[in-house]
């Protein structure tokens, strides 16, 4: 039986759930830096330790409602590729491990929606979480785009 690790967090009242070797370390939000011409999910830049990174808002990404940031408001840093990007959430809630066997595919209509990012849904202590694959969720383009855009800004690739 394989098993996964996954690092749960939240997005108004959905759980969604990453693979935790994607993960670098979950940060207390900050204040970002935003970035002209970027895409609207795109919050802006942050300072961590010297590294630029750029912060997607995942409300923003996911098409939910704006909402205030919260005491509980995290900025999830992963490692894509080589590259730094933070991802703010509502909360990052815990570390869970699942049995493989546990995970269904995502619904139709979401596969119809184009959200490519979404890989399955898994059901866990009663309750269900969507898989995200973080490497899908910019298209190279606009992993490139961003970039371009930080690099000509701040002199800097994430």
């Amino acid at each position: 039986m394989a098993i996964k690790q996954l690092v749960l967090f939240r997005v108004a009242n959905e759980t969604f759930g990453v693979e935790i070797g994607l993960v670098k370390e979950i940060v207390s939000y900050q204040d970002v830096t935003p970035v002209p011409d970027a895409y609207d999910f795109v919050e802006g830049i942050i300072n961590l330790r010297g590294k630029i990174v750029t912060i997607i808002d995942m409300r923003k990404r996911l098409h939910v409602e704006a909402a205030p940031r919260e005491k509980t408001t995290r900025i999830i840093i992963l490692e894509l590729e080589g590259k730094l990007m933070g991802m703010i959430v509502d909360a990052a809630s815990e570390i869970i491990r699942i049995a493989s066997e546990t995970i269904g595919p995502a619904p139709e209509l979401i596969n119809e929606m184009g959200a490519g990012y979404i890989t399955g849904v898994a059901k866990h202590n009663d309750r269900l979480i969507v898989l995200l694959d973080l490497r899908r969720i910019l298209s190279p383009q606009e992993v490139g785009r961003l970039d371009d855009l930080v690099t000509s800004l701040y002199g800097q690739s994430k």
